[in-house]
C-alpha cells in the first residue's frame, strides 16, 4: 500500500455517510480520519468464506476498498465469530449516545478496537474509554491497533461483558456492540444518573433492534430505534443460557418448512392488500398478545419467499412486498385468523417497533395498561407500551 492510499476510499465513505445525514456531531468527521478503519484489520472473511490476510506492507487497494465500503466485515467466523460493524451504523450509534468531552464510556464488545478509538475522539480523553471483550486475543489485537493509531490509554479487558466493569463504574454511557438476549443487571447498576445505555436487544422475529434507555431517577426508560442484526453477546447472559423455547420461538421447524413450501405451490386462499415493508413490525405488534407467528425466509428453487407462519393453524402468509399484498395459504380458519391479525395491525395505524415506549422493570407484578405487555428475560423484563393512537 502506498502512503495515504486509503484517502480516496475514506473520502468516498465519508461522502456516503454525509448523504445519510449522519455526520451530525462536529467531532465525527475528524474522528473517522484520525482513526483509520484499515488500521484495525489483521484479516477479514471474504464473501466465499476465504480469509483475506493483511500483509506486512499493509492492505492492497482491493482490500482497502473492501474495508471502506459501508458494510460490516467479519474478522473471523465459526464459534468465535467477530466483526467490524458497518461504518454508517457505527456513526449512527455514536450520534445516539450524544457523546461529549469528559464523559466516561463503557463499550461491551471490543472487536477490532475501531469503535473504541472513535469513542476516545468523542470524549477527548482516551483514558475515559473502557472496552471489554470475551476473546482475549481480540483484546490484545485491539490494544495493538489502538496503540499504533495513538490511543494507548484506552482501557481494555478480556472478560464477560454482561458483568460490565464494576471497578470503573459509574459510566455516563454504556454501548453494547453484540446482541443481548437477556438484561444483565450490571449494565443498569453501573450506568450513571442521566446516562444512556444503547444495546441491540434480541426480540423474537424482529432481529436485534437497537434499544436506547436513559436513566432518570434511577429508572431506565426509552425506545427502540432501528432494526439491526448483531452477533450474540456470549457469557453469563448469552443465548446458550436462555431456554431453547425462547431462542427458537420465531423459527419454523423442518416439518413446518415442508408444509409451508407445499402450501406455496397451491392456489392462495386469499390476498390481503397491505404494505408490509418490514414483517418485523407486524410480528412485534402481534407478539404483544402471544408469540403465535413465526417468520422466516424460505427458498423454493431459485426463489426466496418471506413467510409468516400462524402457529396454531399452520396457515401462512407470503409477503409480496413489491405488490403491497399478503398472499395467504392454508385452512380457512387459519387464513381468517391471519386476516384478523393483519387488519388489527392496520387499524392500529401499522405501528413500527420504533413507536413503542420501553421501560426496564424489576417485578412481574407491575400494573399493565391495556395493550401493554412484558418482554420477559431470565434476569429482567421490559414493559412495552404501544403508541397512542
Amino acid at each position: 500500500m502506498t502512503p495515504g492510499g486509503h484517502e480516496a476510499h475514506l473520502a468516498s465513505l465519508l461522502e456516503g455517510i454525509d448523504k445519510l445525514g449522519l455526520l451530525q456531531a462536529p467531532w465525527m468527521r475528524d474522528a473517522l480520519s484520525r482513526v483509520p478503519r484499515h488500521k484495525f484489520f489483521d484479516q477479514y472473511v471474504e464473501d466465499d468464506n476465504s480469509i483475506a490476510v493483511i500483509g506486512p506492507d499493509g492492505p492492497t487497494d482491493d482490500q482497502l476498498k473492501k474495508m471502506y465500503v459501508d458494510n460490516a466485515l467479519l474478522i473471523r467466523d465459526g464459534p468465535d465469530r467477530s466483526s467490524c460493524s458497518m461504518p454508517s451504523l457505527v456513526v449512527r450509534m455514536l450520534n445516539l449516545l450524544e457523546i461529549r468531552p469528559g464523559m466516561k464510556v463503557l463499550e461491551i464488545g471490543t472487536g477490532t478496537g475501531w469503535n473504541a478509538g472513535l469513542l476516545a475522539c468523542g470524549v477527548e480523553d482516551p483514558s475515559l474509554v473502557y472496552s471489554i471483550d470475551n476473546q482475549p486475543d481480540l483484546v490484545e489485537n485491539a490494544r495493538r491497533h489502538l496503540t499504533d493509531t495513538g490511543f494507548p490509554d484506552v482501557h481494555l479487558q478480556a472478560g464477560d461483558g454482561g458483568l460490565g466493569w464494576p471497578g470503573a463504574a459509574p459510566f455516563d454511557r454504556i454501548v453494547v456492540t453484540a446482541a443481548a438476549w437477556d438484561l444483565p443487571p450490571a449494565w443498569g447498576e453501573q450506568l450513571a444518573e442521566e446516562g444512556i445505555l444503547l444495546m441491540p436487544f434480541h426480540c423474537a422475529g424482529a432481529g436485534d433492534p437497537l434499544l436506547l434507555l436513559r436513566k432518570r431517577d434511577g429508572r431506565l426508560r426509552g425506545q427502540f430505534i432501528i432494526l439491526t442484526s448483531f452477533i450474540p453477546l456470549l457469557g453469563t447472559y448469552g443465548p446458550d443460557r436462555a431456554p431453547a423455547s425462547d431462542i427458537e420461538i420465531w423459527k419454523l421447524t423442518s416439518a413446518q418448512k415442508e408444509t409451508a413450501l407445499r402450501l406455496l405451490a397451491e392456489v392462495p386462499a386469499k390476498d390481503v392488500k397491505v404494505a408490509v415493508p418490514d414483517p418485523a413490525d407486524l410480528i412485534f405488534f402481534i407478539h404483544a398478545a402471544s408469540p403465535i407467528l413465526r417468520y422466516e425466509w424460505l427458498q423454493q428453487g431459485e426463489e426466496w419467499h418471506c413467510i409468516l407462519h400462524h402457529e396454531p393453524s399452520g396457515a401462512i402468509a407470503r409477503n409480496v412486498h413489491w405488490e403491497q399484498r399478503l398472499e395467504l395459504h392454508g385452512i380457512e380458519a387459519g387464513v381468517s385468523e391471519l386476516v384478523r391479525l393483519v387488519e388489527s395491525w392496520v387499524a392500529a395505524g401499522q405501528p413500527k417497533i420504533q413507536d413503542y415506549r420501553v421501560e426496564l422493570v424489576s417485578s412481574s407484578d407491575v400494573e399493565l395498561r391495556p395493550g401493554e405487555w412484558l418482554e420477559r428475560r431470565a434476569h429482567g423484563m421490559l414493559r412495552i407500551t404501544p403508541p397512542e393512537r
